[in-house]
């Protein structure tokens, strides 16, 4: 017994030395006017999402936390796993869904910390999205058989009125040992973004056929016409993927650690410099991202990053958030970008576009001409 419990204790205290000796985290490296402020640390931390107006920014994965970064403020809200957050278009209230495995229910908080509602979801919510129209719910659906699980993936539309029907996104079978890692690690469902005019939504289709291993399908889905396509097929797991500003390429990191950047229409591959991380964000303006660990702002590489695992910039593309290590940061990109412009090429007329080339009414060589004439008035 006393053997036991002084092997016990050595282990104990190798654990702590070796937390005590472990190297501290490296500082970045950045470009000039880029000032840098430690939050604090959000052990478990996966989701970062910025309120509209950019005041308040809520880290969400073990627990929920809302900070001011300009105030410094930090206000806890749960201890339990979140899957998925989105504020609302007001920045007043923040859309939650707590919960593992297959099962989620959805909370609303509002920013002050004050829980407003809750209600059970059929499934696991693996995004929430904020739309022109309200919100959008990814959510996933399994259910068990001997010989397997079948996996429903749905949209639903949520509104401060309604609540829309379920529309199905994919649906395919699993083996059970598939199921099971799926039912423990339901994160591999996530990842959905939206292009910037909102039209379009990017998501990973969860695949395992007979005979080949794993997959996921990086796919594009036109929202109006609920028409959907494959771009690429990555090993997992891969990393978020990013739309570029003008919502005519994907940025991921695939399984393998590799940066790609992909057509939306055809999947066409363009070749981009890997870096030392995996978390990819493009700012909407402002012409600032971080690709794989590399900064750039205001069009130029100046920066590096590692063990950068989340990152969001804020509406505006002046302020960037990440976690590195499970240490939440903030930079402060406005004295290093030039003045914002306009927004280009009015949505409307975009979002028509997309619509003819996502119905097949014009091939890739008229889409690409309306575009550039778009473009060029």
């Amino acid at each position: 017994m006393i053997r036991n419990c002084r092997s016990l204790l050595f282990v104990a205290v190798v654990l702590l030395l070796s937390a005590a000796c472990a190297p501290p985290l490296p500082p970045p490296e950045l470009p000039a006017g880029v000032d840098l402020r430690v939050l604090g640390r959000s052990p478990g931390a996966m989701l970062l999402r910025w309120s509209p107006d950019g005041r308040l920014l809520a880290v969400a994965g073990k627990g929920l936390d809302i900070y001011e970064p300009a105030g410094s403020m930090r206000r806890h809200l749960l201890d339990e796993q979140v899957s998925a957050i989105a504020w609302t278009s007001d920045s007043r209230t923040l859309l939650v869904a707590v919960g593992t495995a297959m099962s989620s229910r959805l909370e609303t908080w509002s920013r002050d910390g004050r829980k407003l509602s809750g209600r059970d979801l059929d499934g696991y919510a693996a995004d929430l999205l904020r739309t022109k129209n309200g919100l959008l719910l990814i959510e996933g659906r399994m259910q068990n058989y001997r010989f397997g699980s079948n996996l429903r993936v749905v949209l639903k539309e949520l509104s401060d009125r309604e609540e829309g029907p379920s529309r199905v996104l994919y649906e395919n079978t699993l083996p059970p040992d598939t199921a099971a890692w799926l039912a423990q690690h339901p994160r591999a469902l996530s990842g959905a973004v939206l292009n910037p005019t909102g039209d379009m939504l990017a998501y990973f289709q969860f695949r395992d056929p007979p005979a080949f291993p794993p997959a996921q399908q990086l796919m594009v889905r036109h929202l109006p016409s609920r028409r959907q396509w494959s771009v690429a097929e990555l090993s997992p797991p891969a990393g978020s993927p990013a739309f570029t500003p003008d919502g005519e390429r994907l940025l991921v990191v695939d399984g393998k650690g590799r940066l790609l950047s992909l057509d939306i229409w055809d999947g066409q591959a363009e070749p981009v410099p890997n870096g030392p991380g995996r978390a990819v964000a493009v700012a909407r303006f402002g012409n600032a991202s971080l690709l794989a660990g590399r900064l750039a702002v205001a069009g130029e590489t100046t920066g590096v990053a590692v063990k950068v695992d989340v990152a969001a910039f804020d509406p505006a593309g002046r302020q960037l958030a990440w976690l590195r290590a499970s240490q939440l940061e903030v930079l402060d990109l406005a004295a290093g970008m030039p003045p914002q412009g306009g927004d280009g090429v009015p949505t409307e007329r975009l979002e028509s576009l997309h619509d003819w080339r996502a119905r097949g009414l014009i091939d890739a060589d008229d889409y690409r001409i309306q575009r550039q004439r778009m473009m060029n008035q």
